[in-house]
């Protein structure tokens, strides 16, 4: 058994990841990626559309449930997951739709999936994951303003993190095209995490660890308010300074595939292409 991710878009205008965890696989948010897209990803897998055990959602931005997602559970009956609190705002257009609550539920054969909220602008509940599998365990959240005191907790001994680092504050505020209104509340408690916040909050969650990830993957970076190289650089310092240089930190690609990271239950850490 083993535990893997593949990026297939991380931004603010496309999101959607692969995760195989046991014998399950789960796709993590589908949004602003077509259709064609999406299944030839999941094909190029070696793994058909219709195999697919869940599409977790997030949370209702168009960058995370759009047109793909909705024909993927459509079209090949995938179960699509939300909080329950998000389905009063989702047209089930023959979507198989599923709610959870705030407690833990199990998809597939046996992967256990932790639900937590994490506060963001979008309307209703916006989660992060932990998901579980024959003692591997891949925690991930995208979206979110801040890192609240307690938020740790769920990140703890992941073998897999997956975090937004979404913008540079300088560049936040030099952006000329964004009003002042929008770079509020990007920046604000409900917006995104800045690469700073991103490195302290993956600071707290490695001293409330008893071990390092194998792989921390920073997600979610602007196009124009960020780069790989400020991402990557913020976080690998803030963590050699806090005594974690060994920790592997890559970042996830705005478009196109990442490769897919994989982990066996030995905790070795595989790349491939």
């Amino acid at each position: 058994m083993a535990l893997a991710i593949q990026v297939f878009a991380s931004g603010s205008s496309a999101n959607a990841s692969l995760i195989r965890i046991g014998n399950d696989v789960v796709l993590l948010d589908a949004g602003g990626i077509s259709w064609r897209s999406l299944s030839k990803h999941i094909r190029r897998g070696g793994i058909a559309p219709g195999d697919i055990s869940a599409i977790l959602i997030s949370h209702l931005h168009a960058d995370h449930l759009g047109s793909a997602g909705r024909t993927l559970s459509r079209k090949h009956r995938v179960p699509l997951y939300t909080h329950r609190e998000n389905l009063s705002l989702l047209e089930p257009d023959g979507m198989n739709l599923v709610p959870f609550d705030n407690e833990a539920f199990t998809v597939g054969s046996a992967s256990h999936i932790l639900p937590f909220e994490v506060p963001h602008d979008a309307a209703a509940v916006t989660c992060g994951f932990s998901l579980f599998s024959n003692g591997l365990k891949l925690t991930v959240a995208t979206d979110l303003g801040c890192f609240e005191p307690g938020m740790e907790r769920p990140f703890r001994n992941s073998d897999i993190i997956m975090l937004e680092s979404n913008h540079d504050k300088e560049l936040l505020q030099g952006c000329c095209r964004l009003t002042h209104e929008t770079k509020t509340r990007i920046g604000s408690a409900v917006g995104h995490l800045s690469n700073v916040q991103a490195a302290d909050a993956l600071v707290r969650i490695l001293d409330a660890s008893d071990r390092l990830p194998k792989l921390i993957l920073l997600a979610h970076l602007s196009a124009d308010r960020n780069s790989p190289e400020l991402a990557l650089g913020t976080t690998t310092s803030a963590l050699a300074n806090a005594g974690y240089a060994d920790a592997r930190v890559e970042v996830a690609p705005r478009s196109g595939c990442s490769p897919t990271f994989r982990v066996d239950e030995s905790g070795s850490l595989t790349l491939l292409e």
